[in-house]
């Protein structure tokens, strides 16, 4: 009785802390939070408690994904061209291992929330069954994403499959192939569950091609390349997505372009430190700002050809304190207006769009020797940023162009850059070879354990090379 009374405790605990916190993004699906806290139980009680409920798993989630865009510094993207040799991973890298514990915590924040949803909404007799099937694919699509990027960060870890926070605190570390099964296994969910088409809002997962997007990223991190062309082909094939007309196009909300998006978090504390802040006219950011924000290495910058539309509309020079070399003063301004949105026009952080679906199409033809067909992918992108067609003939130097394109296309987006660094094994030699990654050990390509979560949970164990 008394466990039961504990577990009771601290679901309520973790629902009030979601109603806590949802005010500060009431913008993100505009529903209302109750002002009171509500128990487990009374969640499923009325379709009003549920999509609340379901409001404050989307507000953890945002949270969880937004700080992927922080992991452009830990590439060979970004870095601080004021201070040289920053090492961006010692907050991550040192004892206690603080800063790594955000993406730990939200991650289970948000499978927790996930998982009170697919348990309850089953037997709640307050929504009809089209509705409880939307409701149930958005939490497996949440509950695998979250799953997927607490892999892709650490390597092995607990599989959450349950709101018993209890019984969760104390799980040890499942392997990677393990969590990657459940990934799959929660998207195939979400996949049978949502219906082809939603509300045509890209901040609601509430179509089945989300999941099937996400998907297609999941089965590239795991080079099963059939199954990752099938996914993307179903995504681009669906009519229910097309590319922006010009690069300029692809962030602004209602773009077509856009699979899924983080609702209105752009105007996140973390997106001002990770994006230079700029408006309709590129104001350049204050001398200040300039010495911690991220800016393009020389790497990147030189990955784009002459005459790429890309550089121009999401590259801009910002040099207020005139610096001897403005080459090491190029910023991202592909997200231009989150402090100061243009009349009229609004943009957020885009999690998935259509650009990526037809790379990763290229990639997997193109490991599978269906050299004809990823070039005519490829194409696709080099034509919307004003390059002519691919020369690349062999399916070595295909390959390698549709990385070099990935970069250019997806750079500063949900880690894209560091993923593909991990997943083809070449993060070692490449960033091992940067003169600014000072500090820079193999093992880091798995972020450490925090060591809040070591002492809590003692079946954890610690990543190498951190102990």
């Amino acid at each position: 009785m008394k466990n039961n009374s504990l577990k009771h405790g601290i679901k309520s605990l973790l629902l009030m802390a979601s109603l806590g916190i949802l005010p500060a993004c009431e913008k993100f699906l505009e529903i209302p939070m109750p002002t009171n806290s509500i128990t487990a139980e009374s969640v499923f009680l009325s379709k009003k408690t549920i999509d609340q409920y379901q409001n404050s798993m989307y507000v953890t989630f945002t949270t969880l994904s937004t700080t992927l865009w922080t992991f452009s510094p830990w590439s060979d993207e970004a870095y601080n061209p004021t201070s040289g040799n920053i090492n961006y991973m010692t907050g991550y890298m040192a004892l206690p291992y603080t800063d790594a514990k955000m993406t730990w915590r939200d991650g289970y924040v948000t499978l927790v929330r996930a998982n009170l949803l697919l348990e309850g909404l089953p037997a709640a007799t307050v929504v009809d069954e089209v509705t409880r099937k939307t409701y149930l694919g958005t939490a497996y699509t949440v509950r695998a994403a979250a799953h997927y990027y607490l892999v892709r960060t650490y390597g092995d870890v607990p599989i959450n499959t349950s709101s018993d926070v209890v019984a969760n605190a104390k799980a040890p570390r499942s392997s990677a192939a393990e969590v990657y099964a459940q990934v799959i296994s929660d998207l195939d969910e979400a996949i049978a569950l949502l219906p082809p088409t939603g509300k045509g809002d890209e901040r609601f997962i509430d179509n089945k091609y989300i999941p099937l997007a996400l998907s297609a990223r999941v089965y590239t991190t795991l080079a099963n390349w059939p199954k990752a062309e099938a996914a993307a082909d179903a995504v681009i094939k669906s009519g229910g997505f097309q590319l922006g007309t010009t690069p300029g196009d692809v962030f602004w909300r209602g773009n077509n372009e856009i699979i899924f998006a983080n609702g209105n978090y752009i105007i996140s504390s973390q997106a001002q430190m990770d994006f230079p802040s700029i408006g309709s006219t590129y104001n350049p950011p204050s001398t200040s700002y300039e010495s911690y924000c991220m800016a393009l290495s020389v790497e990147l910058q030189n990955s784009f050809e002459s005459g790429d539309l890309r550089k121009t509309a999401w590259v801009y020079l910002s040099n207020s304190a005139n610096y001897s070399n403005p080459n090491n003063r190029y910023f991202c301004k592909k997200y231009n207006s989150y402090m100061k949105p243009v009349a009229g026009k609004q943009q957020e952080l885009v999690f998935l769009r259509l650009a990526e679906m037809y790379l990763i199409r290229a990639e997997a033809r193109a490991r599978q020797n269906n050299l004809d067909g990823a070039a005519a992918d490829l194409n696709v992108i080099r034509k919307r940023a004003g390059l002519a067609n691919t020369t690349a003939a062999t399916q070595t130097d295909l390959i390698n162009a549709i990385l070099r394109e990935r970069r250019i296309e997806l750079c500063y987006e949900v880690a894209t850059r560091w993923d593909d660094l991990v997943r083809t094994g070449t993060a070692n030699a490449v960033l091992s070879a940067l003169p600014w990654k000072t500090e820079w050990k193999s093992h880091q390509t798995l972020w450490p354990i925090p060591d809040a979560e070591m002492k809590l949970n003692d079946a954890l164990v610690q990543n190498p090379g951190y102990q």
